[in-house]
């Protein structure tokens, strides 16, 4: 960029520029001579110096058992990340400082807390371990080997090696090792330090009292390194002195503002000057303020060659902001990047890391499968087409998340159910045999990869990174390494294969979280297609660009600035006997970047009311500048940005907001429904909806992801076993009886013994029914002349002119020897109540009676019942009950069922109305109970907005 600015100032074709070096870069080291570049170690990669802590805290661990954070460390691989991390960034605060924890023996002394006194101990690791190490192997951390570079640069200036003109420009010099370099330059005779925002106005009492948080705090102790007074420094150009005179008042030392009141109003002239161009745009929320300042930048466009900037250190307002501007299709260039495991290989690694740490869950499984880049050899169209059937047939069954043996056995299972022709979802159904071999061949491939995966990293940290590698050429054997992104990522697991051994012992867990967190540091650069007036820039890139317009965003209490936090290792005291410096000098460089951001013409500084569901308060500076205003008399003059709010509330504002009501659909007589089963008539009366979605729309909801054993599934367990039990005609006996029903039982539990809650908790549930049941069955069977289980039966019958059928699936008939009938419905849950039978709510056994009174049950033939039973069985204790139907002494069973009958009919005359809807949540039980078709219905939505 300033190779740019200065051809162009040149105003020649051709131009011999200067060498330009940033001033600390790390990696850079063209500055130095051979002589002196032999004097530098290298420095340890960022990768080897986190692999070499935590090894380090895993030893500190196993020798210090005695105190918690050591089990932290012993048992989660996350927590050692986190605490390894936080203290490399200590030791790189260390390294930058140039100090040391050579006076540790000082902090035991203090008067500290029992927790601060044991982590001390860790401290140890810092001052010992680590430099020991990084000695051993010649090498030594970035951060110092920076500040040696710099020194050595500054030694060879002082030593006349590099001749001049030498221009130091834009650094405050808040390193020591960069204080004395710009000492060395502006000692030089043809040198020159260029000092940013020096703040002249201020007077000279009030520069004796700026602390650490004060922007100028890093620069005063700069100039007295340089040995000059303040008045000694030249200005450099034009400068804006009405705005600069508003900054500093802002900045003002606390200490001093009790004069604002008598200062303020003789300058209020030219704070009015320094108002033009200042605007403050107060959001109500997040997503207002990203969307005004996507408008105020996309205004800026309509002016040619104007460019506009956002400067603000709040990444999610930035990635907002980023987003909006995709509306207009302006990629706007965001000095941060983007994360790299947002882009190709990267991503899928990523999402592989995390499915493997989290044991192959369903939902990770299908996230990897699903990326782009993954085609396990297949074409994507036939990645997807297997992707599908794996998902309805294996992931949405019983998978019960345990990776590639659950996914086989879930298989199985499906394979099975569906050759007995038991229940599966509609879609698994509809596969074709061709459509399950190939899908055994898919899951037996997916079982292999990560099967193979498992077992090449039990030997070892290189073998670890050796088998993601293998694995990921597996899921993605058609990728294009040659990417950007892709080659950043490869270059990452090279990094990685190089110094994984420096970790000594380690977990596949371990490596899996420590793989992801260093993937998740990685960036990559925007895209080189970008808009080229627009910009979002970190505040550190901020302070060496220009543009016409500024937006300062994010100006909220806690995000600019932060709170000062003096870190999870060092309290204040600690901090001053280690001669480091307090976390208020943050504070300071902040409040510098805003300053200087407050120096161009135009400006727009932004903040939000609320974040989330918290609500917020502007930055202290914001607070500061309304009240020098309003001491000034100028509270009324700052624009205050409602303009752009109002625009970008009515971007995306309908013209007229209208409630969501209840659905009332009324589909075409010819297409409603004609057959019912007996349970779907109870579904019919409580929520009509349901019914028109199954029934209708052909619409049946998918089981959910990874789904764990559930009361449906026990309840069809249960069910299985008594209709095996039902069927083989039990003797009338207490041992035949509970050797039938354990036999039968062990039939229905067969597939899913090796689940660990269907052997631990339901098999113990079912024997203890078995127990309670053979004794009943006895009593019950005592009359009975045959037991007919499972039994189907169906009535054809007219409404109008059209023709219905009603069916049933009865657990089980009962002929006693006078030719009369009962009905047993076992329920593992709660039955209906008397009173929901009665009234026709719950209408199951008494239309199995109209049924069964009109030869509907072929097998039976025609009979009167006069017993309902359910038989609830529950394992507990006790382990079940007997709850027989009185319908009471105005009616016999046999009028019941034909009364209901009748209702039903009538019931299904009023749908062959075509005004008549079907409406969703008609008759629900509790208001809070979940009907699968809520999402369909946006029950949510009419129900907040009013309507019952």
């Amino acid at each position: 960029m300033l190779g740019k600015i200065l051809a162009k100032a040149s105003d020649k074709q051709t131009l011999l520029l200067p060498k330009i070096q940033p001033i600390g870069d790390i990696d850079a080291e063209d500055f130095l001579s051979d002589d002196a570049s032999l004097q530098v170690h290298q420095a340890i990669s960022r990768t080897g110096q986190l692999l070499m802590m935590l090894d380090l805290l895993k030893d500190w661990a196993l020798q210090n058992p005695h105190l918690s954070i050591a089990g932290e460390i012993s048992t989660s691989a996350l927590k050692s990340l986190n605490l390894a991390t936080s203290l490399l960034e200590l030791f790189d605060h260390m390294e930058v400082e140039e100090t040391n924890l050579e006076n540790l023996a000082e902090a035991y002394q203090a008067d500290l807390s029992e927790h601060r006194t044991s982590i001390l101990t860790v401290l140890e690791l810092l001052k010992i371990k680590l430099p020991q190490k990084l000695k051993d192997e010649k090498l030594i951390g970035p951060s110092a080997r920076r500040s040696l570079l710099i020194r050595l640069e500054a030694e060879r200036i002082a030593s006349a090696k590099l001749k001049g003109p030498i221009i130091a420009a834009g650094s405050t010099g808040t390193i020591p090792a960069t204080r004395h370099l710009l000492k060395t330059i502006a000692c030089h005779p043809q040198g020159a330090v260029v000092l940013p925002g020096v703040d002249q106005y201020m007077a000279d009492d009030q520069w004796g009292m700026i602390g650490p948080d004060h922007p100028q705090f890093t620069l005063r102790t700069l100039i007295a390194s340089l040995g000059v007074e303040r008045h000694e420094i030249i200005t450099l150009g034009q400068t804006d002195v009405s705005r600069t005179i508003l900054s500093s008042e802002i900045m003002r030392p606390s200490a001093s503002t009790d004069t604002w009141h008598t200062v303020l109003p003789s300058l209020k002239g030219q704070l009015e000057t320094a108002l033009h161009g200042l605007n403050l745009v107060s959001a109500r929320d997040r997503h207002l303020e990203a969307r005004s300042i996507a408008l105020i930048m996309r205004k800026a466009l309509e002016t040619p060659h104007k460019t506009a900037a956002l400067v603000t250190p709040d990444r999610d307002l930035a990635l907002r902001v980023k987003s909006e501007l995709l509306r207009w299709d302006i990629n706007i260039d965001d000095s941060a990047g983007t994360p790299l495991t947002n882009h190709g290989l990267a991503s899928l690694a990523a999402l592989s890391l995390r499915s493997l740490s989290n044991g192959l869950k369903s939902a990770d499984i299908l996230a990897v499968l699903a990326h782009a880049d993954c085609t396990l050899g297949f074409t994507r169209d036939e990645l997807l087409r297997q992707l599908r059937h794996f998902e309805i047939v294996v992931l949405r069954g019983f998978a019960n998340d345990i990776g590639p043996e659950g996914w086989q056995l879930a298989f199985a299972r499906a394979k099975q159910a569906k050759q007995s022709k038991a229940r599966l979802h509609s879609l698994a159904m509809s596969l074709t045999d061709e459509d399950w071999n190939l899908l055994a061949e898919f899951v037996e491939k997916l079982t292999e990869i990560f099967t193979r995966f498992g077992a090449q990293t039990e030997s070892g940290n290189l073998h670890f990174i050796s088998g993601f590698k293998a694995l990921l050429m597996q899921l993605a054997p058609d990728a294009d390494w040659s990417k950007p992104a892709n080659q950043i990522f490869k270059n990452v697991l090279e990094q990685l294969e190089k110094e994984a051994h420096r970790l000594a012992t380690s977990t596949l867990q371990d490596w899996l979280e420590i793989v992801l967190h260093i993937l998740e540091q990685q960036t990559l650069p925007s895209s080189d297609v970008t808009h080229p007036r627009l910009s979002i820039y970190g505040v550190l890139e901020a302070r060496l660009l220009h543009a016409d317009i500024m937006i300062v965003g994010g100006m909220n209490e806690g995000v600019w600035p932060v709170q000062p936090d003096s870190g999870p290792w060092l309290n204040r005291p600690m901090r001053s006997i280690f001669h480091m410096q307090q976390p208020e000098r943050d504070i300071g460089a902040a409040a510098h970047d805003f300053v200087q951001a407050l120096g161009f013409k135009t400006v727009y500084i932004t903040w939000c009311q609320r974040l989330q569901k918290s609500p917020q308060i502007p930055s202290r500076w914001i607070l500061r500048l309304q009240t020098v205003l309003a001491a000034a008399g100028l509270s009324a003059t700052l624009q205050d940005g409602q303009f752009w709010l109002e625009l970008a509330h009515s971007l995306d504002a309908g013209a007229v907001m209208m409630p969501v009501g209840k659905p009332k659909p009324c589909p075409p007589i010819a297409t409603r429904p004609r057959q019912f089963s007996v349970t779907e008539v109870e579904k019919l009366i409580r929520d009509p909806y349901a019914i028109y979605a199954k029934k209708i729309l052909k619409l049946e909801p998918l089981p959910v992801l990874s789904r764990e054993p559930d009361a449906a599934l026990r309840g069809t367990l249960f069910h299985n076993a008594l209709k095996i039990w039902n069927e083989r005609m039990p003797e009338k006996s207490f041992d035949a009886n509970l050797a039938g029903l354990i036999e039968a039982g062990e039939e229905a539990f067969a597939n899913l013994h090796d689940d660990p809650e269907i052997k631990i908790f339901w098999w113990p549930r079912f024997a203890r029914i078995a127990q309670w049941l053979a004794k009943q069955d006895i009593e019950l069977r005592t009359t009975v002349q045959n037991v007919f289980a499972e039994v189907q039966g169906s009535l054809t019958f007219s409404v109008g002119a059209i023709s219905h059928i009603l069916t049933a699936r009865a657990d089980r008939i009962d002929i006693f020897r006078n030719k009369s009938a009962r009905i047993l419905d076992y329920k593992s849950g709660k039955p209906p109540t008397a009173k929901e039978v009665i009234s026709g709510i719950s209408p199951q056994l008494p239309l199995e009676a109209a049924i069964l009174s009109k030869n509907g049950f072929k097998t039976i033939g025609p009979a009167l019942v006069e017993e309902f039973l359910y038989v609830q069985i529950t394992g507990s204790n006790p382990a079940g009950d007997l709850k027989y139907i009185d319908p009471g002494l105005n009616l016999t069973i046999d009028e019941l069922a034909q009364k209901h009958l009748s209702g039903f009919q009538q019931l299904l005359s009023r749908y062959q109305n075509k005004s008549q809807a079907y409406l969703p949540r008609v008759a629900i039980q509790k208001d809070r109970d979940f009907s699968d078709y809520d999402h369909l219905s946006r029950h949510l939505e009419w129900i907040l907005a009013g309507e019952k």
